[in-house]
């Protein structure tokens, strides 16, 4: 068993632990709804604040399809940390990107006929093929192609050297949303595209286009090769209007301690702004996390932590690395070093388990979970459980993992 804070250099008492075990019974859960697809877990932007590095590996160790990334700096990365299997970019690269993504071994997005002949003229000119996935425009418009041009642009990529085109797919625009109509609508839409492009193009192995969304709302009903769910993976709804399944949970939970606690003799403000005043014979715990950390300043005065398995009410404002907590008549009474929960769960004295989500929090921020957990900052600690052991941590965005 690993215990990070023995090391020469202890992790930060503010920590995101990751939970392998609840990452693992997630997609079992997921991929029970969309039956014969297989999955391509999206491990963009930090795994969602998961991270990268260790959650690729695990999804490699469980054996999903392949891997989802934004860009060539996290197909890279992920080469380099010794992760193999397939991985889609899903942006469109830059000249300079694309030998290294090909040399990576990349699947490649393809949005136009322009960005396939650079494609291939730097597949050959470093002498590998690379395999791409065309992409369609559902509503979105991004990157994927219009109606009228797939068909053209399928038999012209059917042409060019260093090119195989190995997949076909979309991305709904709106399928986390109440009202599941128009994204049927587009469901039906893509299918009758990947019936034409078949016929064109019959090497095709992966046609995708449910995201989490779809996953949770259609179901199989979205599914036909791959599906490439994410934020649900991590156990987070993607909006109010989607329902996870049993047994789906979080993943990530970000936790700290209380390093100070202030009792005030007499009336005083509290955090910049002196937007709190603390009544005399107050006590106020000091927390060592803030907006430096990607904890939202938003949440000044207005959020909630758990300590002791009870709330308590932040404060004053978010500064970068500090915040405050009113503890003066909390029934746990407090003591510095004891532990805090800005999101997950903690049990009270009673047993009795109470949870504060990233829903939650972003609902205070006016903005959507994805948020929270993706601006969650490199120099939190991650810390990685299975069987209730720590197995693994990295710190500072270096990639460090143990």
């Amino acid at each position: 068993m690993i215990d990070p804070l023995r090391q020469p250099t202890p992790l930060r008492r503010t920590q995101v632990i990751v939970d392998f075990d609840v990452l693992d019974r997630n997609l079992a859960l997921l991929t029970e709804r969309v039956a014969h697809a297989r999955i391509m877990p999206l491990v963009k932007a930090d795994a969602y604040g998961h991270g990268i590095v260790p959650v690729a590996r695990r999804f490699q160790q469980l054996g999903v399809a392949m891997l989802g990334v934004a860009n060539a700096q996290e197909l890279e990365l992920l080469r380099a940390a010794g992760v193999s299997m397939p991985i889609l970019v899903l942006q469109e690269l830059f000249d300079a990107e694309l030998e290294p993504a090909i040399g990576n071994r990349g699947h490649l997005s393809v949005g136009s006929v322009a960005y396939a002949e650079r494609l291939s003229r730097a597949a050959v000119r470093i002498g590998l093929e690379v395999d791409v996935h065309l992409n369609v425009d559902l509503g979105i418009g991004r990157m994927g192609l219009l109606d009228a041009a797939v068909e053209r642009v399928a038999e012209r990529l059917a042409s060019l050297r260093g090119i195989r085109v190995c997949g076909l797919y979309g991305h709904f625009p709106s399928a986390d949303e109440a009202d599941p109509a128009p994204t049927r609508s587009q469901l039906e839409h893509f299918a009758r595209v990947v019936t034409r492009v078949a016929a064109l193009l019959p090497q095709l192995r992966y046609r995708h286009v449910a995201n989490s969304g779809a996953v949770l709302q259609l179901g199989a009903e979205a599914a036909f090769d791959l599906v490439r769910p994410g934020i649900a993976l991590y156990g987070v709804a993607p909006s109010p209007d989607t329902e996870l399944p049993t047994g789906v949970r979080p993943v990530l939970s970000l936790v700290s301690r209380i390093v100070r606690i202030n009792r005030y003799r007499r009336k005083g403000s509290v955090g910049y702004g002196m937007t709190y005043t603390a009544e005399a014979g107050a006590a106020i715990a000091v927390i060592p996390i803030g907006y430096g950390d990607g904890y939202p300043r938003a949440l000044s005065n207005r959020s909630r932590v758990l300590i002791g398995g009870c709330t308590a009410p932040i404060v004053g404002r978010v500064s970068m690395d500090m915040i405050t907590v009113d503890i003066t008549r909390h029934p746990a009474s407090p003591r510095v070093g004891d532990p805090v929960v800005l999101i997950g769960t903690q049990r009270d004295a009673a047993g009795v388990e109470h949870s504060i989500g990233a829903a939650q929090i972003a609902a205070l921020c006016d903005t959507i979970p994805y948020e929270i957990t993706c601006n969650l900052a490199a120099r939190i600690p991650r810390v990685y459980r299975s069987g209730g052991h720590d197995v693994a941590w990295s710190v500072t965005g270096e990639g460090i993992d143990r």
